[in-house]
């Protein structure tokens, strides 16, 4: 019975106190589960598109968004408020998001039999990349028993994701400066080459996790779980003149949904 005791005070000992801070450093994987909404454009207002047959705004059906698949490295702060309660940051290093993209984009009438782009090319993939900083603040709740060597976790917080270094694929750029700036420049009265800008806009969103910590040794452990947020964001790519004139937009409401997995080893403090 002592030496049960003793036992069970050297688990206590070993498990997370009020005010302990566990440092955890890991991998990520991020699976995107994706649907987009059809793309709405805008076109710069032209006298001749009522007589062309050209609707001053139009959705593209059939454009389909698929991001790839990320991997990064993580990393995470947890304050223990008690054994079963922390409070997480999570965070790492903000990796490269890929997406390709498939499916026609033309305006309506007869132009658009030749104002067109096919964005389900080889040479147009990945149509797009960014650069993603996705930090969340989450708290858990532990179970089981201080002791225990194995205990599982839930978590609720939030993540607030915002993009940086936007770009798209440089031969989707030109195409679309060929195909929609060129023409749409002519009907505006603008001379000189057009440019492209994209940019993915910033949101909030929920978390919601669930996993699992091995204790490894009484500051070691070692960390699995598995986080769900239903992140969304809207894509917008801007054409304009030389002079700074926009020529048009287009509006792409992207729902990424990822699943994310994360390994970590963990040291507390």
């Amino acid at each position: 019975m002592l030496t049960s005791a003793l036992a069970g005070l050297a688990g206590e000992a070993s498990a997370a106190r009020a005010g302990d801070v566990t440092l955890s450093v890991g991998w990520t994987h991020i699976r995107a589960n994706e649907t987009n909404r059809a793309p709405l454009n805008r076109l710069r207002s032209n006298a001749l598109f009522p007589v062309l047959g050209v609707q001053e705004e139009f959705r593209s059906d059939g454009v389909d968004i698929k991001p790839r698949d990320v991997n990064t490295l993580a990393l995470v702060v947890e304050y223990h408020f008690t054994h079963r309660w922390s409070l997480q940051f999570i965070g790492g290093y903000p990796p490269t998001a890929k997406t390709d993209a498939s499916g026609p984009v033309a305006p309506t009438g007869p132009v658009g039999a030749v104002a067109n782009i096919n964005l389900g090319e080889a040479q147009f993939q990945p149509a797009g990349q960014a650069r993603q900083w996705s930090p969340a603040l989450v708290l858990a709740r532990y179970f089981g028993r201080p002791a225990d060597r194995w205990r599982s976790f839930v978590g609720l917080g939030v993540n607030y994701s915002w993009f940086t270094q936007e770009s798209l694929n440089d031969n989707l750029e030109r195409a679309i400066n060929r195909r929609f700036g060129a023409p749409l420049a002519l009907a505006a009265g603008r001379s000189g080459p057009t440019q492209v800008d994209s940019r993915l806009e910033a949101e909030w969103a929920p978390v919601l996790t669930v996993g699992a910590r091995l204790k490894l040794a009484s500051r070691w452990s070692l960390k699995g779980s598995l986080a769900y947020i239903p992140l969304a964001t809207t894509a917008v790519v801007d054409l304009a003149a030389a002079d700074g004139t926009a020529l048009g937009n287009s509006r792409t409401r992207i729902e990424f949904d990822p699943v994310v997995a994360t390994l970590l080893l963990g040291y507390r403090f």
